[in-house]
């Protein structure tokens, strides 16, 4: 029996309805698992979230509006080489800019749905299996940094102090790089010993875009194993995806 593994945002909530429904007319035909569940009190809040993807052998992830947590959830996913599976509402509005802005999702091949009955046929037909490499032997430059796109006093320490520890990084600059695909993030984690990333407070700009990229890189780097320190700077809430890294 294929395992698939659903994530998706709590808000627009007609879409986890609609998911949910299509778990519900599945039955015992194909094993559908989603965050929305009874069983999880007094449990880390992403424990068993990784624990059902670990388990799947299909990850499936709603982008209609990007969210923090689906987009780690995918990454994770995907750095444990199961297949992922992005898709989209044609219920809702879906902002390709955004997509293109924040890179990753724009260029991956993804499946549109409105009812239950839409998803239950695709996800019926959804074939498991690796779509993305992730086994390359490491690089000289050990350290990955996902810099944010206006380069602040805190991101130029970042890469200062990781050089004068002889850690010698390689970064993502948007400047210098438009737009970080899929297939550059996850071999950009794979080939380092260990990864930084810096969340930026909601006010700050491109702070969606970026952290959407935070979202995709650590979901990777978590699943890879890798070292992974995760920054942020002053007293504002993070997302549920990165609760239990503080």
């Amino acid at each position: 029996m294929t395992k698939i593994f659903v994530a998706y945002p709590a808000l627009p909530a007609d879409i986890g309805q609609t998911i949910e429904a299509t778990k519900r007319a599945f039955g015992k035909a194909v094993d559908i698992t989603t965050w929305k569940r009874d069983d999880l009190s007094g449990q880390p809040v992403i424990a068993p979230i990784l624990e059902a993807i670990s388990d799947a052998d299909i990850v499936v992830g709603d982008i209609t509006d990007l969210n923090f947590n689906v987009v780690y959830e995918l990454g994770y996913g995907i750095g444990l080489g199961k297949r992922a599976l992005p898709i989209i509402s044609r219920a809702f509005a879906h902002s390709q800019q955004e997509a293109q802005e924040v890179g990753i999702f724009d260029t991956l091949l993804y499946e549109q749905y409105a009812t239950a009955n839409d998803l239950l046929g695709l996800l019926n037909v959804a074939q498991p299996g690796r779509r993305f490499a992730t086994d390359y032997p490491l690089d000289p430059l050990p350290l990955y940094i996902v810099l944010p796109p206006v380069l602040t006093d805190d991101a130029n320490q970042l890469v200062t102090r990781a050089r004068r520890a002889g850690l010698r990084p390689r970064t993502y600059d948007q400047f210098d790089q438009a737009r970080l695909s899929a297939t550059d993030a996850v071999r950009a984690v794979a080939i380092s010993s260990g990864v930084v990333l810096q969340l930026l407070a909601p006010e700050m700009k491109g702070a969606k875009e970026h952290n959407l990229r935070t979202a995709f890189v650590a979901g990777i780097s978590h699943a890879l194993g890798k070292p992974t320190l995760l920054l942020k700077k002053g007293n504002w809430p993070v997302p549920r995806a990165m609760a239990d890294f503080g």
